[in-house]
Protein backbone atom coordinates (compact mmCIF):
# COMPACT_ATOMS: atom_id res chain seq x y z
CA UNK A 1 0.00 0.00 0.00
CA UNK A 2 1.46 3.25 -1.04
CA UNK A 3 0.71 6.25 0.67
CA UNK A 4 1.77 10.24 -0.14
CA UNK A 5 2.20 12.32 3.06
CA UNK A 6 2.93 16.24 1.94
CA UNK A 7 6.18 17.35 4.21
CA UNK A 8 3.64 20.49 4.92
CA UNK A 9 1.45 18.05 7.36
CA UNK A 10 4.34 16.87 9.05
CA UNK A 11 5.12 18.70 12.47
CA UNK A 12 8.93 16.72 13.23
CA UNK A 13 10.09 13.31 12.78
CA UNK A 14 12.12 11.05 14.68
CA UNK A 15 14.47 8.50 13.65
CA UNK A 16 15.32 5.76 16.22
CA UNK A 17 16.49 2.28 16.81
CA UNK A 18 14.49 0.26 18.10
CA UNK A 19 12.94 -3.49 18.06
CA UNK A 20 11.02 -4.53 15.04
CA UNK A 21 8.15 -5.48 16.38
CA UNK A 22 5.77 -3.39 18.58
CA UNK A 23 4.90 -6.01 21.38
CA UNK A 24 8.50 -7.62 21.57
CA UNK A 25 8.13 -8.46 24.92
CA UNK A 26 5.24 -10.57 24.91
CA UNK A 27 6.63 -12.12 21.67
CA UNK A 28 9.84 -12.67 23.73
CA UNK A 29 7.69 -14.13 26.07
CA UNK A 30 5.49 -16.59 24.24
CA UNK A 31 9.10 -17.47 22.95
CA UNK A 32 10.67 -19.04 25.96
CA UNK A 33 7.53 -20.33 26.80
CA UNK A 34 7.25 -22.56 23.84
CA UNK A 35 10.69 -23.11 24.16
CA UNK A 36 10.14 -24.18 27.81
CA UNK A 37 7.30 -26.67 26.96
CA UNK A 38 9.42 -28.43 24.15
CA UNK A 39 12.57 -29.24 26.56
CA UNK A 40 9.97 -30.56 29.05
CA UNK A 41 8.40 -32.20 26.51
CA UNK A 42 11.29 -33.94 24.98
CA UNK A 43 13.12 -34.06 28.48
CA UNK A 44 9.35 -36.45 29.51
CA UNK A 45 10.35 -38.52 26.57
CA UNK A 46 13.96 -39.01 27.04
CA UNK A 47 12.66 -40.21 30.62
CA UNK A 48 9.69 -42.44 29.41
CA UNK A 49 11.59 -44.12 26.80
CA UNK A 50 11.17 -48.31 26.81
CA UNK A 51 13.22 -50.58 24.25
CA UNK A 52 10.60 -53.38 23.99
CA UNK A 53 12.45 -56.17 21.95
CA UNK A 54 9.32 -58.53 20.94
CA UNK A 55 7.76 -55.80 18.84
CA UNK A 56 10.44 -53.77 18.14
CA UNK A 57 8.80 -51.64 15.20
CA UNK A 58 5.88 -50.21 17.24
CA UNK A 59 8.02 -49.77 20.34
CA UNK A 60 10.23 -47.38 18.57
CA UNK A 61 8.04 -45.91 15.43
CA UNK A 62 5.59 -44.15 17.73
CA UNK A 63 8.18 -42.60 20.17
CA UNK A 64 9.94 -40.81 17.44
CA UNK A 65 7.15 -39.98 15.79
CA UNK A 66 6.61 -38.18 19.13
CA UNK A 67 9.73 -36.61 19.03
CA UNK A 68 9.51 -35.03 16.35
CA UNK A 69 6.49 -32.40 17.49
CA UNK A 70 8.61 -30.85 20.42
CA UNK A 71 11.57 -30.39 17.76
CA UNK A 72 9.50 -28.71 15.30
CA UNK A 73 8.02 -26.55 18.59
CA UNK A 74 11.84 -25.90 19.70
CA UNK A 75 12.97 -24.41 16.74
CA UNK A 76 9.79 -22.17 15.96
CA UNK A 77 10.43 -20.85 19.19
CA UNK A 78 14.13 -19.94 18.71
CA UNK A 79 12.79 -18.52 15.67
CA UNK A 80 9.99 -16.34 17.51
CA UNK A 81 12.66 -15.48 20.06
CA UNK A 82 15.42 -14.26 17.30
CA UNK A 83 12.70 -12.36 15.48
CA UNK A 84 11.40 -10.66 19.16
CA UNK A 85 14.74 -9.61 19.54
CA UNK A 86 15.63 -7.77 16.30
CA UNK A 87 15.90 -4.29 16.13
CA UNK A 88 16.37 -1.94 13.12
CA UNK A 89 16.25 1.70 12.56
CA UNK A 90 12.42 2.85 12.70
CA UNK A 91 11.43 6.69 11.32
CA UNK A 92 8.69 8.13 13.14
CA UNK A 93 6.75 10.89 11.47
CA UNK A 94 4.43 13.12 13.44
CA UNK A 95 1.35 14.75 11.82
CA UNK A 96 -1.73 16.49 13.15
CA UNK A 97 -2.53 14.05 16.32
CA UNK A 98 -1.56 10.82 14.48
CA UNK A 99 1.89 9.42 14.17
CA UNK A 100 2.94 6.59 11.29
CA UNK A 101 5.60 3.84 12.02
CA UNK A 102 8.36 2.99 8.87
CA UNK A 103 10.56 0.60 9.22
CA UNK A 104 14.07 2.01 7.49
CA UNK A 105 15.54 -2.17 7.63
CA UNK A 106 16.38 -1.61 3.52
CA UNK A 107 18.65 1.99 4.42
CA UNK A 108 19.95 0.11 7.54
CA UNK A 109 21.57 -2.82 5.59
CA UNK A 110 23.22 -1.16 2.63
CA UNK A 111 23.71 1.75 5.22
CA UNK A 112 22.32 4.71 3.44
CA UNK A 113 20.82 6.47 6.26
CA UNK A 114 22.75 9.61 6.11
CA UNK A 115 21.46 10.08 2.35
CA UNK A 116 18.05 9.42 3.77
CA UNK A 117 19.18 12.36 6.68
CA UNK A 118 20.31 14.83 4.35
CA UNK A 119 17.04 14.43 1.82
CA UNK A 120 15.24 15.14 4.61
CA UNK A 121 17.08 17.40 6.63
CA UNK A 122 16.16 20.45 4.28
CA UNK A 123 12.48 19.30 4.52
CA UNK A 124 11.35 18.31 8.09
CA UNK A 125 12.51 18.87 11.28
CA UNK A 126 14.40 15.71 12.55
CA UNK A 127 15.28 14.21 16.28
CA UNK A 128 17.87 11.88 16.12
Amino acid sequence: MTEHIDYSQIEHAEIKREFRIKNWIITLLIGILLLTISNLWLFDFFSDFEYNPQNYTESIRLPWMILISPIIIGFMSIGIIVSALKRTMILYLFMNKEHRRIHLMDLDKEEKLNELYSFLDDRIVISK
